[in-house]
């Protein structure tokens, strides 16, 4: 979420092994990259944000994690986390009325010594038809 500070947790990767003992535990990691981090990872699988994440400076963050088996021959495997940073102040309005179980509103509005009543249908798709 945009605006979430350090140490934030925002997820959980997880992994199986096939194997018994210290052969099926796993350990998770980041693998290293040229690009600069704003997450980091527990060896549990655990994700959080290592600095405040901003959406209009960027609106999704891509890194590679790898998880590795505690084997004496170790095998691991590498998978792409992309990270969708969801905005906090930046949304479409939504209409409070009409509601859900109705597709309609009235509108009172004042007309010098009368009122006018006008209703207007409301479609899926906002267009207005009177």
């Amino acid at each position: 979420m945009e605006h979430s500070h350090a140490g934030v947790y925002f997820g959980r990767v997880a992994a199986f092994d096939h194997e018994f003992g210290k052969n099926g535990a796993t350990d998770f990691h980041l693998v290293p990259s040229s690009g600069q981090l704003k997450f980091q990872i527990e060896a549990d699988g655990s994700l959080f944000s290592t600095s405040l994440l901003d959406r209009e400076k960027v609106a999704m963050r891509s890194f590679m994690i790898e998880v590795s088996d505690r084997g004496d021959s170790q095998f691991s495997s590498r998978a792409l986390v992309d990270v969708n940073i969801m905005d906090l102040n930046d949304n479409r309005p939504v209409f409070i009325s009409p509601g859900p179980d109705t597709s309609s509103v009235i509108l009172i509005l004042p007309v010098s010594s009368s009122q006018m009543v006008f209703e207007f249908k409301v479609s899926l798709m906002g267009k207005v038809i009177y």
